[in-house]
């Protein structure tokens, strides 16, 4: 039989099948072809597909494309296509590539960043920012020069910094979009930062300062020694979670290089014979 009519036959039998799955799944068996199909198989492709369980259309749809792939596949494999080099080669791959994934992701299960490693990790940050001071800033941002100028000037001739933010900053409408906080010079970009740097306590900046984001006219509220936050605190924040998955990654790489260092490797030699 050739392959086109094997493959036909394979999907012709495959739709008769498909009438028979309100029974089987009642018997929570579902069986194409007289092949079981794992329970585990449907629930990912319905994950793939982003199918609704409780939709019976979606059910439908998952069903006739599960008939339509295991029909493919035994078509495929009465032919021997799943026999050639490069199709072994490609499917050895998957695999390995899905047993790498699933497996590492199930080694940081049981291997997790205990609370006790974030706290260290988080006294060693603290512990090298304590000599760094921490700015106290409020910003007008604009987009042009021009405007930014123009916003330097009214401040020089006795206008107030709040007011002239209020009107014409483009960062936002409310006072709050105007106040940066409290924040080492590093958690800002250049030249930003620099310009920080050099502005005294109470002063706004004398030229506008060019970034990315536009034009800004900075005022230096106040500054004190950088004050880590306390552990609990920090804990629950954004940046925590950035530092966990920094632990995590440094842990997940220390245990490859493990492997790595571990393995046995050879190397065959194949020599060619010329006749």
């Amino acid at each position: 039989m050739s392959p086109s009519k094997v493959l036909a036959f394979a999907l012709t039998a495959s739709v008769l099948t498909l009438a028979a799955f309100v029974g089987a799944q009642t018997a929570g068996i579902l069986t194409i072809n007289g092949i079981a199909v794992p329970s585990e198989q449907i629930e990912l492709l319905r994950v793939m597909r982003g199918a609704q369980p409780a939709s019976a259309r979606t059910e439908t749809a998952l069903k006739e494309e599960l008939v339509r792939r295991t029909a493919i596949e035994a078509a495929a494999i009465s032919t021997g296509f799943d026999k050639r080099p490069n199709i072994r080669a490609q499917l050895a791959l998957q695999r390995q590539t899905t047993l790498i994934h699933e497996y590492l992701k199930d080694w940081l299960i049981r291997n997790p960043v205990t609370r006790t490693e974030l706290r260290q990790a988080y006294n060693l940050a603290m512990d090298a920012q304590r000599d760094k001071t921490e700015y106290h800033l409020r910003h007008i941002l604009v987009k042009t020069h021009a405007e930014a100028r123009d916003i330097i000037e009214k401040i020089a001739n006795g206008a107030h910094f709040d007011d002239l933010a209020k009107a014409l900053s483009s960062d936002g409408k409310a006072q709050d979009n105007v106040e940066l906080g409290w924040a080492l010079l590093e958690d800002y970009v250049e030249p930003f930062a620099e310009a920080v740097a050099q502005l005294p306590v109470g002063a706004t900046s004398s030229t506008p300062v060019k970034t990315k984001f536009g034009y800004h006219v900075i005022l230096n509220m106040e500054v004190r020694p950088f004050a880590p936050p306390d552990f609990e605190q920090f804990a629950e924040t954004e940046e925590a979670r950035k530092l966990l998955r920094k632990l995590q990654r440094k842990k997940l790489t220390d245990y490859l290089d493990q492997l790595e260092k571990s393995a046995v490797i050879t190397h065959a030699v194949i020599t060619q014979i010329s006749k």
